[in-house]
């Protein structure tokens, strides 16, 4: 038989039209997500999976989203497939007519209906958490290891700064697992300052975030010394720092850089990040006592400022907060690069800057996927960044396979 992961979320099925969460329908304690088991025909996903989670009151239900494996291709079930869920603990009432249920009784309860669900072939992996040092810091990272043996190819995960860290962790954690499930060793790690590392975000500055991720490489290649190329991915401000090291770091030069809206005009985003306090003056004094020059000028006079609980220091701000801190002059990186523009509609136009960047590199590609920001606190919850995801995934297999990267146009994702 198979494995198949279940990733709760809203399917198409019901009778008014509407999407439903199908495990917060029939049961609050729902635990997500499940994995069922789809014995083998040998004729294909003929027989009736069943869910396999001790102690739930009711599996997460919900369809399956695909996703590639090194071994073997992703299958669709397009069909309604009868999932059998049993141990109930919890006396189960659909309503609405949604689902026709079985045979419903108090305490052990087994329900049968039928529910449209893709499937997808998962393969183990494994994560470990530990510390690493640079110097006197205490950097806390994920090493996310295949099942078997890793291929050639690891990365090195760099997050954006501040809130954008918080709001775009799930994103991070589905990418690694996809890239691990796909035979890639990754590391997910917490700058100085951030996360679980040591140290405060007022001390930090462009020296230390570079020192950390020289730090993570090392890492990387002690627990995965099998690899023979380390490759990296990053996120606005985490994107820019990730492009930074890559021009000067050997293991890295020949190795595939991705850069997801990478800032290059670190003056503008520091001035985008003060409008918070902002909003923070306007909701605690009713007004804005401070504005975004006196908060500068108390920064560049060595006091700190804080942004949705994180301190600016006077070192962060001087060293990223200017104009250039990425160019598009000619880059030394010779391995290929995604430079993506993270845009919420198709109809956004592409912007310059980035267009320029993505040139500057010998084996530069830019590309459009379209998702909501998430790293921001938006309205829908952002487990994976389905269109991001996918280019970024396509285009590794096409630079892996020494095929001309071309750019792809992504639709529109909600999460």
């Amino acid at each position: 038989g198979t494995d198949f992961l279940v990733e709760s979320g809203q399917g198409p099925f019901d009778t008014a039209g509407k999407t439903r969460d199908f495990a917060g329908h029939f049961s609050r304690r729902a635990p997500r997500p499940a994995v069922i088991h789809a014995p083998d025909t040998g004729g294909g996903l003929s027989a009736a999976p069943t869910v396999d989670q001790p102690g739930s009151t009711m599996g997460a239900l919900a369809y399956l989203r695909p996703r590639r494996n090194a071994h073997r291709p992703s299958g669709q079930c397009a069909a309604a497939l009868v999932l059998r869920c049993t141990r109930f603990t919890r006396h189960l009432r659909p309503t609405r007519g949604d689902c026709e249920p079985g045979d419903i009784r108090a305490g052990a309860v087994r329900v049968s209906f039928a529910v449209p669900i893709h499937l997808q072939f998962i393969k183990r992996v494994a994560e470990t958490p530990f510390f690493f040092a640079r110097e006197d810091a205490r950097l806390f990272g994920i090493l996310h290891s295949p099942e078997g043996p890793a291929q050639p190819l690891a990365f090195v995960m760099s997050h954006p700064f501040g809130e954008e860290k918080l709001w775009s962790h799930r994103v991070f954690v589905s990418f690694a697992r996809a890239l691990a499930q796909r035979g890639h060793a990754v590391l997910r790690f917490d700058y100085f300052g951030a996360g679980d590392s040591s140290g405060m975000s007022a001390n930090a500055s462009l020296t230390s975030h570079r020192a950390d991720l020289l730090a993570a490489i090392s890492a990387l290649e002690q627990r995965v010394p099998t690899a023979q190329r380390i490759g990296l991915i990053g996120l606005r401000l985490g994107a820019s720092f990730a492009a930074l090291v890559a021009e000067s770091h050997a293991r890295t030069r020949g190795a595939p850089l991705v850069l997801w809206d990478p800032i290059l005009d670190g003056d503008a985003y520091f001035q985008e990040l003060l409008r918070s306090n902002l909003s923070t003056q306007l909701a605690v004094y009713g007004k804005v006592v401070d504005n975004r020059e006196v908060l500068t000028a108390r920064i560049r006079a060595g006091d700190t400022v804080n942004v949705d609980g994180y301190e600016i220091g006077k070192e962060l701000l001087d060293s990223c907060g200017v104009s250039t801190l990425l160019t598009t002059e000619a880059k030394q990186h010779a391995g290929p690069t995604l430079v993506v523009q993270i845009a919420a509609s198709e109809a956004q136009k592409e912007r310059a800057e980035l267009k320029a960047l993505a040139s500057s590199y010998s084996q530069g590609t830019l590309m459009r996927a379209a998702e909501q920001p998430f790293w921001r606190e938006i309205k829908p919850f952002y487990a994976r960044a389905a269109q991001l995801q996918e280019a970024t995934l396509r285009w590794l297999d096409q630079v892996e396979s020494g095929q001309a990267a071309a750019p792809l146009e992504a639709a529109a994702s909600g999460g």
